[in-house]
């Protein structure tokens, strides 16, 4: 049999790994306990190969390290694993450096796999792989990073993978139990910033879309793809976080089950609200704008957002949403706003608590300093 390398051996376990639901399955065997995922990593990675000599026991405390050497049936291959348990902090630390020689090339893998069972008896895996290619003079890099917690009976309930190609752009996919994955990219220009490229073939009825943190490292998630979920009928429930600037034309056109939308504005101009991204959602659905901290939005950019929602929402839906009240911009229901976007007090939603109100609204939303957009 081939032998499977630990990037790609990596990606099949993870993509086997269903997140806790009526029928949960795991990227290792059911009732799986961390100091076993070491081993079963070893045999993932080793899997038709022939080991050279017996395996190195040591122990130094409470540490037990075992040590092996591999080589594939060509000769080509080589593998060396180390594997460190520590029973007094419950984890174990697996390594594993693969080498493979071809005519001209290098491929050098290293593997870091790290377990950790938890007081309430669930634990923790993380991995991170790093895979160098040399051919001749030049060498290039690729990474890939994995969190996964599972519960006390070994079943997935999050996890987040990130790997980095050899044009350090980066793919990256979330899930979490009870919500939709988020699958993400980045480019070389901006390796930090994220964009929404949709949930794959998930079918859970919350879509969260936020930041991303996996080693240290955080991915804010500054934009949402054009179609990204065009035609997706199992969302109900679409919140969008704060860092995200833009959102795609059609991005959620036609989910005709969306039905509540929570998008925190706060970085999010009215013209970035991409032409019908809402439409075709719930002819019933609630739609707020929120913003960070406390602000006051005057008549003038009030009436800006309003014409972002139309765009989104399209004419007729934009209409029939803002008669029924079921559009709230920062705290202020629609229903009743004109359409130059003047309000008073009376304008405010009841059901929004969280969102402070406007500051001196009594005639027509205007704050002191921008009197002169009336």
């Amino acid at each position: 049999m081939k032998k499977m390398g630990v990037m790609r051996w990596l990606a099949a376990a993870l993509t086997a790994a269903t997140l806790v639901s009526a029928s949960p399955v795991t990227a290792f065997a059911a009732g799986t306990t961390a100091q076993q995922v070491g081993e079963d990593t070893i045999k993932g990675n080793t899997e038709g190969m022939d080991q050279e000599g017996e395996t190195k026991v040591t122990t130094d405390g409470t540490k037990t390290t075992e040590t092996a050497s591999y080589k594939s049936k060509d000769g080509l291959t080589t593998v060396k694993t180390v594997k460190v348990t520590d029973a007094a902090t419950k984890t174990e630390t697996t390594t594993i450096t693969t080498t493979t020689v071809g005519e001209g090339t290098t491929v050098s893998e290293e593997t870091v796999v790290v377990a950790k069972t938890n007081e309430d008896g669930t634990y923790e895996v993380s991995s991170k792989t790093i895979s160098s290619t040399s051919k001749g003079k030049k060498t290039t890099v690729a990474q890939a990073l994995t969190d996964t917690e599972y519960n006390e009976n070994g079943y997935v309930v999050g996890e987040t993978s990130v790997v980095t190609d050899k044009k350090q752009a980066a793919t990256i996919v979330v899930k979490k139990a009870g919500q939709a994955q988020n699958n993400l990219s980045t480019t070389k220009k901006k390796p930090t910033s994220a964009t929404f490229n949709g949930v794959g073939n998930s079918t859970d009825a919350l879509v969260k879309i936020s930041d991303v943190n996996v080693d240290g490292k955080t991915y804010a998630v500054t934009a949402i793809k054009k179609n990204a979920m065009r035609e997706n009928i199992t969302a109900k429930t679409l919140v969008i976080d704060s860092k995200v600037t833009s959102i795609g034309a059609n991005a959620f056109r036609d989910c005709s089950s969306l039905s509540e939308v929570k998008i925190n504005a706060s970085n999010l101009k009215p013209n970035k609200l991409g032409k019908n991204s809402l439409a075709g959602i719930s002819s019933s659905a609630e739609i707020k704008l929120t913003f960070d901290g406390n602000v006051t939005l005057d008549r003038k950019t009030m009436k800006k957002y309003m014409n972002g929602l139309k765009k989104a929402l399209g004419k007729k839906a934009y209409n029939s949403l803002k008669a029924q009240g079921k559009l709230v911009v920062n705290g202020i229901n629609l229903k009743n706003v004109p359409t130059n976007g003047s309000y008073t007090d009376k304008d405010k939603d009841a059901s929004e608590n969280s969102v402070p109100k406007p500051e001196d609204a009594s005639q027509n939303g205007v704050s002191a300093n921008t009197s002169a957009d009336k």
